[in-house]
Parts: C-alpha cells; structure tokens; sequence
C-alpha cells in the first residue's frame, strides 16, 4: 500500500515578492545554520567551539521561523505570532545554555589547568594535512630544538635569542605555540 500524497490544489499561490522573501529567509537561515555547525567542526578549542553553534542557531533559527510566519501568515489571512513567540524563547535560552557550558568548562581550566587538544582530526582535515606532513613537522622541530639544546646549557639566557633562530639555521619552521604549551605542562 502506497502513502498517499496530501491534496495541494487548493493551496493559493504565493505573490511573487512574498515567495522571493519567504526563499531568501529560509536560504539565509539554512546557510547560518550550516555556518554554526562548520564552525563547531573547524574550530580548535571548546569555546570556538560553543560561540559558533550559538550564533547559528540563533540567527538561522531567527531566519528560518520568519519565513516559516510570514507563509503561515498570507495562508491564514492573518498574523500568527507562534513563530515569533519561538523566536524570542528560543534566542533567549540560546544564550543562557551558553553560559551554563561555558562557566564549569572555565572553573575546570582554572582549577584544573586543562587545555584542550589542538590537533583533531576536523583540523587536519581543515588544514589540509597528512598524518605523514605532521610527522615530519614535529620531528623537524624536534631537531631544531635538539641542535638548539646544547647552546642554551652553556651559554644562559644569553644564547636564547640564537635557539628562537635555530629554525632558520635548519631551514624548518619555528615550533608552534601547542609544543610550547606541552613543553610547560611537563
């Protein structure tokens, strides 16, 4: 047994300025919304990660239930406020659900020193990355810092200069901030 389809012949056509509206809102909204959750992919530490996912919910959402109250509205012949009534519930709780997520993952940075990782795999999939690029990376580094090792026992504070220029002696990139951030948990 096939489901049957509703009857749409006797919905009234849309103006096409309406329509045109209804399209661009519902459009924005979507795009928003998939930038939010981009963003909750790309992004490198949890706060990026939580601010991002909130704009887009809140402005998508905002987008999409216009467009969904103005076709509701012309359909009815008058203004459904429902959608706005989401609207302004929702946009005030997106906020407030950020702060409750924000606040005990602050308390655990502080109390905790946590840091979060900065290498996943959404970012290496961002940045384009190999597993075998960010190998060589490291251990190019990790030579530098090695070569680089020897001058800072003999020579004190005066010889840090020449180890922060090492990289350009080996012809390797400086080691980035997350090494230095492992370097000091240690």
């Amino acid at each position: 047994m096939t489901p049957q389809l509703p009857d749409l012949s006797n919905v009234p056509e849309l103006p096409l300025p309406l329509t045109l509206l209804i399209v661009f809102l519902l459009l924005s909204g979507s795009v928003l919304t998939f930038i939010g959750a981009l963003g909750l992919v790309c992004f490198r530490n949890f706060y990026d990660r939580l601010h991002m996912p909130a704009l887009g919910t809140t402005l998508g959402m905002a987008s999409i239930l216009l467009g969904t109250c103005c076709y509701t509205s012309y359909l009815a012949g008058h203004l459904i406020l429902r959608d706005i009534m989401l609207i302004f519930f929702l946009s005030l709780s997106a906020p407030i659900t950020l702060m409750m997520l924000a606040r005990p993952a602050a308390m655990r940075d502080l109390t905790q020193n946590w840091h979060d990782a900065s290498e996943t795999v959404f970012h290496r999939l961002v940045t384009n990355k190999t597993d075998e690029q960010t190998e060589r990376e490291e251990k190019s580094h990790i030579m530098a810092e090695e070569a680089a090792a020897p001058a800072l026992k003999t020579a004190g504070k005066a010889a840090r200069p020449a180890a922060r220029t090492a990289h350009k002696k080996t012809g390797t990139k400086p080691a980035p901030a997350r090494a230095a951030k492992t370097r000091r948990q240690e």
